[in-house]
């Protein structure tokens, strides 16, 4: 028989075994209804990805938040956890690989980020002879301040 963490991950034809469901919330957001996924990537790794070592421990997880094909007129989100994991002998760490979330992806909040941290660097007074400084974002007269934003 199969459980209903299987029938929704056939329903949405996502054919990897090592992700499980915890939780299908529904949430809005801007108005919008939504259904929200929680799910965990994870499975053993027997060796190093770097040095090929067999000194490998769990180390934490990574939240990788994605949007899926909708069901109907609901948008689907999944939140999805994958392990972490570190190797004792080269001290690399990695994460857990699967098709449906190709490594090096950016979600907007973190391209959001990338884009404060350069503000910050390259914004630090409020007057400046560096001629990119007028293609900065303004606010009040003066370049925005990591804490605005």
């Amino acid at each position: 028989m199969m459980s209903q963490t299987d029938s929704i991950l056939n329903l949405l034809n996502i054919q990897d075994p090592n992700i499980k469901i915890s939780a299908c919330t529904d949430f809005s957001q801007a108005g919008v209804h939504e259904k929200l996924l929680s799910a965990t990537l994870t499975y053993p790794v027997e060796r190093c990805v770097n040095c090929g070592s067999t000194n490998i421990v769990q180390n934490g997880t990574r939240l990788t938040k994605m949007r899926l094909p909708s069901l109907g007129e609901q948008p689907l989100r999944m939140n999805l956890r994958k392990q972490r994991y570190l190797c004792r002998t080269c001290h690399h760490t990695f994460s857990a690989q699967t098709q449906l979330a190709p490594p090096r992806t950016r979600s907007p909040a973190k391209q959001s980020t990338k884009s404060r941290l350069w503000l910050r660097t390259h914004c630090q007074s409020k007057r400046s002879a560096r001629p990119w400084e007028s293609q900065l974002p303004r606010f009040n007269g003066s370049c925005i301040r990591i804490s605005e934003l």
